[in-house]
């Protein structure tokens, strides 16, 4: 089964020799829909998910029981393990129940090379470096 949704997030998908690089921004309207969409795909609830983001489309899919792609209509694609994208839901899970990122954004190298940024609008302030040094004493 495929599903089709409409999401309001910025996308850059840059290829740079044999390296591609997508950065996307989740805006907080956008991060139940996004966060839905990753969990429908882990569980196999869905085979290919396509995203429209209004100058981009995009389609996210399980190629096999470990890895997951990421492809802009271009045909450009990245390709993460599925422990990858395990942790990137339990990251927009954790915003959605939060209201917040525990972090800015969230970076994934992948096995060849390639890179994934997802950023987020609201995220917990950094702790100072005395209140670091206060924590761990």
């Amino acid at each position: 089964m495929n599903k089709h949704t409409k999401l309001a997030i910025s996308i850059d998908f840059i290829q740079i020799g044999n390296q591609a690089i997508l950065k996307m921004h989740v805006p907080q309207p956008s991060i139940t829909e996004w966060t839905l969409c990753l969990q429908l795909l882990l569980d196999r609830l869905v085979d290919r998910i396509t995203i429209t983001t209004g100058s981009h489309n995009i389609s996210l899919s399980l190629c096999s029981e470990s890895i997951f792609k990421i492809k802009n209509e271009k045909d450009l694609s990245i390709q993460i393990d599925t422990s990858s994208c395990n942790y990137l839901t339990t990251f927009f899970l954790k915003y959605y129940r939060d209201g917040q990122g525990e972090v800015d954004h969230v970076d994934i190298e992948t096995p060849n090379g390639d890179y994934l940024t997802f950023l987020v609008d609201s995220y917990n302030e950094p702790v100072s470096e005395s209140e670091a040094r206060r924590r761990l004493e």
